[in-house]
């Protein structure tokens, strides 16, 4: 099945020669620069290998413009000591996953997400139905303002129970 995906890239750009941007081995294109009179510098995106587009341009300071049609943006001499992150959205073929799969509830409230601060977390054991003494512990963290990563550690690497490597 194919799905919609962003990859990014991040790079140097040179002002005096072409720059490759490779996302994979299947993805990716030249950035080549041109010198205006006004301190700037405008970059055209050419040789593009793989089919994607351009979804951002940001470098560490700003969000760039990007010309979809003229496959080009433009940048002032004092950026091009940034580093430019460059995201496009491409359709890759996703294979489906043929393992056997246990479904286990995990239950966290709003209430309990909303007292996280930044950098902490609280744990929920999972027990695994059908596996008495296998438990999973599930981490609950607050990466960023806002964010909430749940992680579940599996302490079982390579542990197969009736075929199934859990």
């Amino acid at each position: 099945m194919f799905f919609n995906t962003v990859l990014s890239a991040e790079t140097k750009l040179s002002p005096s020669k072409e720059t490759l941007v490779k996302f994979n081995e299947d993805i990716e294109f030249i950035v080549s620069p041109t010198a205006t009179d006004d301190d700037k510098y405008v970059f055209r995106i050419h040789d593009e290998k793989g089919n994607f587009e351009i979804k951002s341009i940001k470098n560490d300071r700003e969000d760039v413009n990007y010309d979809f049609e003229a496959k080009t943006f433009t940048t002032e001499i004092g950026q091009l000591k940034d580093k430019f992150e460059i995201e496009i959205i491409v359709n890759i073929q996703y294979t489906k996953n043929q393992l056997t799969f246990i479904n286990v509830p995990v239950y966290v409230t709003v209430e309990q997400m909303k007292n996280l601060k930044l950098y902490e977390y609280f744990e929920i054991p999972l027990d695994l139905p059908g596996h008495r003494y296998l438990k999973l512990i599930c981490y609950v963290k607050c990466v960023e303002e806002g964010l909430i990563q749940i992680h579940i550690k599996n302490p079982y690497n390579g542990l197969t129970v009736q075929g199934m490597q859990i």
